[in-house]
């Protein structure tokens, strides 16, 4: 078995500069999510992705960066008039699996259900919603929106 590195963004300061260098050191996978970097993350990779095509990236689905809740909320993509900060409804994974799209400028490799159990004080919620977060996301798969999916947390 060799080793493999992948680039993390969270956390990072500058997304552009720190994957550049780290896909020049090698590393050929990087995760990252619509929350990162302010909000700001996943667009910051698309010109990295663009001229490094052979470099996969994952990114989640679950929170609402206060940068989108506006945009989802009048897509209709949001089910509620409050922010609870984190959402794992059909219509919010499909509304933001297309905005990482988008912002990637490309089918993201993987998408993760970024941390599932957050505000799930209850223990019988997660697995219902989590079938039905998966559902979703096979459908995607099926239809070549993503390459596959998973859970983060």
């Amino acid at each position: 078995m060799s080793a493999q590195l992948a680039a993390g963004t969270y956390r990072c300061r500058d997304v552009a500069q720190s994957v550049a260098a780290a896909v020049e050191a090698g590393v050929t996978w990087v995760d990252t999510a619509p929350n990162y970097a302010f909000g700001t993350a996943e667009s910051s990779l698309r010109p990295v992705l663009g001229t490094c095509p052979h470099v996969r990236v994952s990114t989640k689905v679950g929170f609402v960066p206060d940068s989108d809740w506006r945009a989802a909320r009048a897509a209709g993509a949001l089910p509620y008039d409050g922010d609870r900060g984190h959402c794992l409804t059909r219509p919010y994974i499909a509304w933001q699996v297309a905005r990482s799209r988008a912002r990637l400028g490309r089918v993201p490799d993987l998408v993760f259900v970024h941390n599932p159990e957050h505000g799930r004080p209850d223990r019988t919620g997660p697995p219902r919603m989590l079938t039905e977060a998966f559902e979703e996301l096979e459908g995607m798969a099926d239809a070549g929106e993503i390459g596959g999916y998973g859970v983060a947390t």
